[in-house]
């Protein structure tokens, strides 16, 4: 081999190296610091002035919620789709999550989505769930947390409750936020002609979650004629835990979550064994 040949091909070699660590450089630049500052200005600017952080009980709660593993299985990211924004409400904005270090937006979605979790099921419901998720839902494949409890779901561990405080939190910050943090945030974003970024100002709802109290008048209108098949299927899926296959609050879930009162409603059973109302005191 030639002297020349052999200096073409030690200067091949510099510049294949430099060009490697310069075309490195450039990648973690433009995929990663550059799209982080981006983001990091968008949060500043379209979040509330003060928003609410989490107190002791809900840090403890988000920990609990990350060593068991419930972001492989649940998202807490409402994604910019007409299916998604039907089902949970308002696309997430980034600023929802200015908190979250590390983040726990999940990859999978096996169960729902959490982004709105906060003020959709009661505390004693989301015990029962921990507990013994398909008392609740019977096709869950959700595990049980038996290990949270002192034995029942109305008896919950310290624990249980931190886990529910956090739960609390999802979509807390920004329904707080109100009107006035939707009208600051639409503005920050300077982006009025940008289709998929105004989705997240002009869904139907915040929360569409079907298991959030609704105001009055805001109930969906129903047709004149309904599917009885569909509706049982539906009652089984959703409310037989707790209410019973026939509506006589003997569902596997009412003891843990109403206790000792049970017996008083039994008193407004009528003789023939139908019920014509569950009263309780």
């Amino acid at each position: 081999m030639s002297r020349d040949t052999g200096r073409f091909l030690r200067m091949s070699y510099v510049v294949a190296s430099v060009g490697g660590v310069a075309f490195f450089a450039m990648s973690v630049a433009l995929l990663g610091i550059w799209p982080g500052r981006v983001l990091e200005n968008q949060t500043r600017s379209m979040s509330p002035q003060h928003p609410l952080g989490l107190t002791v009980s809900e840090k403890r709660g988000r920990e609990i919620y990350g060593r068991e593993g419930c972001a492989y299985c649940h998202t807490q990211q409402i994604r910019y789709l007409h299916t998604d924004m039907a089902r949970f409400g308002a696309p997430t904005l980034a600023w929802e999550t200015r908190f979250d270090y590390p983040q726990l937006w999940g990859t999978r979605r096996i169960g729902p989505d959490l982004s709105r979790e906060g003020g959709t099921h009661s505390d004693d419901w989301h015990f029962a769930h921990l507990d013994a998720p398909r008392n609740l839902v019977p096709d869950s494949v959700m595990p049980a947390y038996p290990t949270l409890f002192d034995g029942s779901p109305d008896r919950p561990r310290q624990e249980a409750r931190d886990v529910v405080s956090y739960l609390n939190t999802l979509g807390r910050a920004r329904e707080l936020a109100g009107p006035e943090g939707e009208a600051h945030a639409r503005a920050a974003c300077k982006c009025p002609d940008d289709e998929m970024a105004q989705m997240a100002f002009h869904a139907a709802a915040l929360n569409a979650n079907p298991a959030r109290a609704l105001r009055q008048g805001a109930a969906p209108k129903m047709g004149a004629a309904g599917n009885l098949d569909l509706g049982k299927q539906l009652y089984v899926h959703n409310c037989s835990g707790c209410h019973g296959v026939r509506g006589e609050a003997d569902g596997p879930t009412f003891r843990c979550v109403m206790g000792d009162r049970r017996a008083t409603s039994s008193a407004h059973r009528p003789a023939n064994g139908h019920r014509r109302g569950l009263t309780i005191h």
